[in-house]
């Protein structure tokens, strides 16, 4: 029966090769979280996915993906014309509510959050916090940061008030449980 020779080490193909090269991790994959501060004076980590990483996740829906290609092709954002539109027709507002919750127990690492969409309030645990239990304008932070927008809260609210017209105010409109 043959023998195999030993495997010989294989050498280092760049970088110094007198320095010994190390295994990578799993959080030297992971894109750090960041601690920033919501309109609700909240402190909370999350990742910066970016607008497009969102999209090829599907985490935008139907309603808010020909919108955000048009942002991201224009390199502008979403405007202040496509939030009206959107705020206007109650079955998109239901869709985008969707959508920011998708987004933030996707980008939330501290606290975690999860979807509670099919979790009856009698068999929530106190310990955890759930998407619906957000105030929306951190939700609609967390998509603008983690899509690429800015932390700045005082920009933030210039631009809540003008892309999004008040969404804030048409949440009540629509019925959580529908």
């Amino acid at each position: 029966m043959p023998t195999s020779a030993p495997r010989k080490k294989a050498a280092p193909r760049s970088g110094n090769p007198a320095r010994r090269a190390e295994v990578a991790s799993v959080a030297d994959f992971k894109q750090p979280a960041i601690e920033v501060e919501l309109p609700s004076g909240k402190t909370i980590a999350l990742r910066r996915l970016g607008l497009t990483q969102l999209m090829a996740e599907g985490l935008l829906g139907d309603e808010l993906s020909g919108i955000a290609q048009k942002a991201v092709d224009s390199g502008k954002g979403m405007t202040a014309e496509d939030g009206a539109k959107l705020a206007q027709d109650p079955s998109k507002v239901r869709a985008m509510l969707e959508v920011f919750d998708k987004i933030t127990v996707r980008t939330w690492v501290r606290p975690r959050v999860v979807d509670g969409t099919d979790v009856p309030e009698a068999e929530r645990d106190d310990a955890t916090l759930y998407a619906d239990e957000i105030d929306i304008e951190d939700k609609i932070f967390t998509f603008n940061y983690a899509s690429g927008g800015s932390a700045d809260l005082v920009r933030f609210r210039e631009q809540f008030g003008e892309s999004l017209g008040g969404l804030s105010a048409v949440e009540g409109m629509v019925d959580p449980a529908e």
